[in-house]
C-alpha cells in the first residue's frame, strides 16, 4: 500500500511539474502576444502621425500659389498615392492587432483552464492523500499531521512505519 502510495505520489508530482510547465508556456506565449500587441498599437500610432503629415503637406500643396499647374498636380497625385498606401498600411496593422488579440484571449483561456485544472489535481490529491494515510495508519493524533500538505504527505505516512 505504501509503494502504491509512493507511486502515486510520484506520479502526481510528474503531472504537476507538466502542468506547471505548460502554463508558464502559456504565459509566456501570452506575454509574448501582448508584446507584439503593443509593437502593433505603436506601429499604429506612428502611421496615423505619418497620415497627418502626409494631409499637412497635401494641404500646403494644395494652396500653394507659386507652383505651376502641372507641377501642382503631378505633387498631388504623388501624396494621394502614398495617402492610399498609407491607409492599406494601416488597415493591415488593424488586422494584424485584432488577430494578435484574438490570440492572446485564446493563449489566456487556455492558460485559466490548465490552472484551474492544476489546482483541482492538486486539491484532490492532497485531500485523498491525508485521508489514505489516516485510514492506513489511524488517528494517532500527531500535531505535525494537519502542517503536512502536497509533497509532504509521502512523509508523513513514513512517520508510522
Amino acid at each position: 500500500m505504501l509503494q502504491e502510495l509512493a507511486a502515486e505520489n510520484y506520479a502526481l508530482a510528474a503531472a504537476s511539474e507538466t502542468s506547471t510547465a505548460r502554463a508558464s508556456a502559456l504565459v509566456d506565449h501570452a506575454t509574448q502576444l501582448h508584446a507584439e500587441l503593443a509593437q502593433a498599437r505603436a506601429s499604429l500610432d506612428a502611421l496615423h502621425d505619418t497620415a497627418r503629415q502626409l494631409r499637412s503637406t497635401v494641404a500646403e500643396a494644395e494652396t500653394s500659389r507659386d507652383r505651376s499647374a502641372a507641377q501642382w498636380v503631378q505633387e498631388r497625385g504623388t501624396l494621394r498615392a502614398e495617402l492610399e498606401q498609407l491607409r492599406d498600411a494601416l488597415q493591415s496593422v488593424g488586422t494584424q492587432l485584432a488577430i494578435a488579440q484574438a490570440s492572446s484571449d485564446v493563449a489566456y483561456q487556455d492558460l485559466s483552464a490548465e490552472l484551474q485544472a492544476a489546482q483541482t489535481r492538486k486539491d484532490s490529491w492532497v485531500t485523498g492523500g491525508a485521508s489514505n494515510c489516516a485510514a492506513k495508519y489511524g488517528d494517532y493524533n500527531v500535531p505535525e499531521l494537519p502542517a503536512l500538505t502536497g509533497l509532504n504527505l509521502h512523509s508523513c505516512c513514513r512517520l508510522f512505519e
